[in-house]
């Protein structure tokens, strides 16, 4: 397991080579699905289009460790990450075996869904390289670039239009920096008292339940961190 976690930290992203069965459109274009800040704070490129969309089989959650961005290696903050099924299942039950009958806390790591909202961008093959020069460096802090199928939604309620393969970085568990879960009361004074070079932690929390709310979606586990926090 320390092997895995030293080689996982040092790769950094994985390279073109794991993308060779990404679905490039017919002009060549990238479609990027971004969970966390990719949704309040954009990628400074042009992007072709923009919406939202929906990724089945991932949940997303604050268990991922952020010593670059929202913390410091001495006091990192926790930031968003997207887990597959199992890994989320697996994870949440050895932290539940641990709360010692709390019946309570133990209900708010209950998935309330098995699929993920988040922002899709489409930008042209012209940017490639730098685009994904800049994601590379801004998700470097644990993440790896995965190919998955993406459903675009529009309108309301949200009907699906169409499917689109993304790119998508996520933290998994064998990742140097991943935190995992902890009660939620736990989280909160995490972030509450986290501040990194990118600005302080309960900003990106907020600034993610806010453009979630604004299109009417709700993540429980955001709002309960969220409903946690200090005013």
């Amino acid at each position: 397991m320390e092997r895995s976690q030293k080689e996982e930290e040092t790769k950094g992203p994985t390279g073109d080579s794991e993308l060779e069965d990404l679905d490039e459109d017919e002009d060549g274009d990238v479609w990027i699905f971004g969970y966390g800040s990719l949704i309040f704070r954009p990628m400074p490129f042009p992007w072709l289009e923009r919406c939202w969309a929906r990724l089945p089989g991932y949940i997303r959650r604050f268990w991922q460790g952020s010593t670059d961005h929202r913390g410091t290696p001495e006091n990192p903050g926790r930031v968003v990450t997207l887990l597959t099924l199992e890994e989320y299942a697996a994870a949440r039950d050895r932290f539940v075996a641990t709360l010692c009958d709390d019946d309570d806390e133990a209900k708010h790591h209950i998935a309330d869904s098995t699929t993920t909202f988040g922002v899709a961008y489409r930008v042209g093959a012209a940017h490639r390289k730098e685009l994904f020069a800049y994601l590379d460096h801004r998700e470097k802090g644990g993440y790896v670039r995965e190919v998955a199928t993406a459903y675009v939604v529009d309108g309301a309620p949200l009907d699906e239009s169409r499917s689109i393969r993304c790119v998508v970085y996520r933290a998994t568990p064998i990742n140097a920096q991943w935190l995992g879960p902890s009660t939620y009361a736990d989280m909160a004074a995490q972030i509450a008292r986290s501040h990194g070079p990118s600005g302080p932690n309960p900003e990106y929390l907020f600034g993610l339940q806010r453009a979630l709310v604004e299109a009417q979606l709700d993540d429980p586990h955001v709002s309960r961190l969220v409903s946690l926090l200090p005013v």
